[in-house]
């Protein structure tokens, strides 16, 4: 169990103590220096949570061959001196997103409201935002496969993983609730569904050259993930939808071209609409020039209906690295 206190808490409610509980455990077994298993299991509790949802069971799994040190496999290993298999499965659990005491609704005086009678007085209103009475963890379930190679005198070591994660029940405001509810905020719940995957590895090879200890290693992660659901309702035209689509990615206009004078049908320096009518006042003027966005949906003109993906954001899907040193004995 932990307490703490923000210690600069602006308010009532942040002021009040953390709490946290939980109960972890862990079963470790090895035979002979070739099989290896462990189980572990997390009960975890969060004050975040409504008190039929506060506790999550968070197990998780592994197992681990060093196929080196088998029998058939001592021909082999004056050049592989070292040979790994392992996988993992397991699932973890967050409640930071949920916010304090996220199952509470919240009555806040001060708001806008309403003048009434002959002789006006206005009168603040007060509003009530439901936050998410059925919210629990978050969870993700992680899964692994790994190798581990050592070669030559162990001056090559070779790590790759493949992975794959499934985070569920993600804490993000409803998008699906009308406004004709009455809520002055849409509720959270558990609704986001993102799948990640990818590869990961290094590589060190290390050698000796007269005086002279040369190390190289290697770095590199390729990462893909994919928004499964985020609570939106349907939308009008299924290049709006998000879903599909990888985090962060960037929704906007597709650029076609450059305006022309050929494109100022009126010849006064403008371009409208086939239609006549006017662009969204974001755009402002357009004249020759000008980009020319795709229309989408074929309705003779720009809006926000004609946006889609146009990229994927600022998160790189591969990164690398790597480093040359040099000793001198």
């Amino acid at each position: 169990r932990s307490d703490y206190v923000d210690a600069f808490a602006n308010d009532f409610t942040a002021s009040i103590p953390y709490r946290n509980q939980g109960l972890a455990g862990r079963v470790t077994y090895g035979y002979n220096d070739r099989y290896f298993v462990e189980v572990n299991g997390g009960y975890n509790g969060s004050e975040n949570f409504a008190p039929n949802n506060r506790y999550g069971f968070f197990p998780s799994f592994a197992a681990g061959w060093v196929v080196s040190n088998e029998a058939f496999f001592a021909p082999l290993k004056n050049t592989i001196n070292y040979l790994k298999f392992r996988y993992s499965d397991g699932k973890v659990g967050a409640s930071s997103g949920a916010g304090r005491f996220a199952y509470l609704s919240r009555v806040e005086d001060g708001q806008p409201g309403y003048d009434f009678g002959e002789d006006p007085q206005y009168t603040p209103g007060i509003r009530e935002t439901y936050y998410g009475s059925d919210v629990t963890w978050a969870t993700s379930r992680k899964r692994d496969l790994g190798i581990e190679v050592n070669a030559f005198n162990n001056s090559l070591k070779v790590i790759f993983d493949l992975f794959k994660d499934r985070s569920s029940g993600a804490f993000l405001q409803r998008g699906d609730v009308p406004m004709y509810i009455g809520l002055a905020a849409s509720p959270y719940g558990n609704i986001g569904v993102v799948d990640n995957k990818g590869f990961d590895g290094s590589v060190n090879y290390t050698q000796n050259i007269s005086d002279v200890k040369l190390s190289f290693r290697g770095t590199f992660t390729y990462n893909k993930n994919k928004i499964i659901e985020n609570g939106d309702p349907e939308q009008l035209y299924p290049w709006q939808d998000k879903r599909g689509t990888p985090l962060n990615s960037r929704f906007g206009y597709v650029a076609e071209r450059l305006y022309t004078l050929a494109d100022d049908v009126n010849k006064d320096g403008f371009i409208s609409p086939a239609d006549g009518s006017q662009y969204p006042a974001q755009f402002g003027q357009i004249m020759p020039g000008d980009i020319k966005y795709t229309d989408l949906n074929g309705d003779g003109k720009i809006d926000s209906y004609d946006q889609t993906l146009i990229g994927k954001g600022d998160i790189p899907s591969f990164t690398y690295g790597f480093g040359l040193t040099a000793e001198y004995k």
